[in-house]
């Protein structure tokens, strides 16, 4: 069994949360897998050989919302197990630097960008992504 390592960070500005809107993207429940269409989610993706949990964090959030950010601290880790794969994601609370705008810089996988209220979620937000803000808002606010 291979294992690979993730990351995902919620990003923070002005108590709001920064999610990208995901073409298409899965949502689990159970053993069941669902394909949807137009779902918000954070940022996040896999870490690169030679490179940390905390700079495969800030890379990613610079990949996918074109933001330099701070990581404020290490939130929890998530662990699966699918398909004979181990994974492991690493799931940060990042500060964004204060010059630093929201741009969609990965258009085959996103087409929106924006901040959203951490009290005026989107509906179409992915299940993950909604317990995982509820889950540490303590730390968001």
């Amino acid at each position: 069994m291979k294992t690979i390592l993730t990351v995902s960070t919620l990003i923070i500005a002005n108590n709001k949360v920064l999610l990208c809107l995901k073409k298409e993207g899965k949502i689990r429940n159970g053993d069941k897998v669902k394909i949807v269409k137009d779902i918000w989610v954070y940022q996040g993706g896999a870490v690169e050989k030679g490179e940390t949990t905390k700079e495969a964090a800030i890379r990613e959030a610079y990949e996918e919302a074109g933001i330099k950010i701070s990581i404020n601290k290490l939130l929890t880790v998530g662990e699966s197990i699918e398909d004979n794969t181990h994974w492991l994601n690493f799931i940060y609370l990042g500060i964004p630097a204060n010059d630093s705008k929201p741009q969609i810089l990965e258009t085959k996988l996103f087409s929106d960008i924006k901040y959203f209220n951490l009290n005026d979620l989107p509906k179409n937000i992915s299940p993950a992504t909604l317990d995982l803000i509820k889950s540490y808002s303590k730390y968001l606010l």
